[in-house]
């Protein structure tokens, strides 16, 4: 009873810290994984839509909640793929920076996060990961010219490993190793 509590993810609220596209990735891996048939995922989405949500499953006409795939799509268009949440998401992706004591791990999985909501191929991701990297991340990242996103994401753990701005850490390992060989 406690695995089933672990792995179903949480009721969708439609609050604005939830994201669907998660919410709904989740659900499908657990109607999965429990082996669901069709007629109890329809009713196990229906019950997991509550507060707000609620209101998109009695709003809808019989056929487009008569089947899981039909419900699907009317999630999707309801609270995923709206032009306007959209263009709010890709704005917010390129307007990302780095933080400071942000790792690169945590910078890239933010975007990540952002990028599933706009649903942006990945050449635009990696062009939008460099733009929000540290400057001398980015100029590290640049000077490799990677192809794709994980070969940036790469580039850039090996750019904070070396110049040692991993949050809490004063000095990266390579500087320290020339520093010690240097004396």
């Amino acid at each position: 009873m406690a695995e089933n509590r672990v792995l179903l993810p949480s009721p969708f609220r439609e609050t604005p810290d939830e994201d669907p596209a998660e919410f709904w990735r989740r659900l499908e891996e657990y109607m999965a994984y429990k082996n669901i048939g069709p007629l109890n995922q329809l009713r196990l989405v229906k019950a997991m839509l509550v507060e707000n949500a609620q209101h998109l499953a009695e709003k809808l006409d019989g056929a487009e909640k008569d089947t899981i795939d039909h419900l699907k799509v009317a999630f999707s268009e309801r609270f995923i793929k709206p032009s306007v949440v959209r263009f709010c998401s890709a704005c917010k992706m390129f307007g990302k920076k780095q933080a400071d004591n942000e790792s690169v791990d945590a910078y890239a999985n933010r975007l990540r996060s952002l990028a599933k909501r706009v649903d942006i191929d990945d050449a635009t991701l990696l062009y939008a990961f460099v733009f929000g990297l540290r400057g001398k991340f980015a100029s590290f990242v640049l000077g490799k010219n990677p192809a794709k996103i994980e070969s940036a994401i790469n580039d850039a753990r090996v750019a904070e490993m070396s110049l040692g701005e991993i949050a809490g850490s004063d000095i990266g390992f390579l500087s320290q190793q020339v520093t010690e060989n240097a004396t």
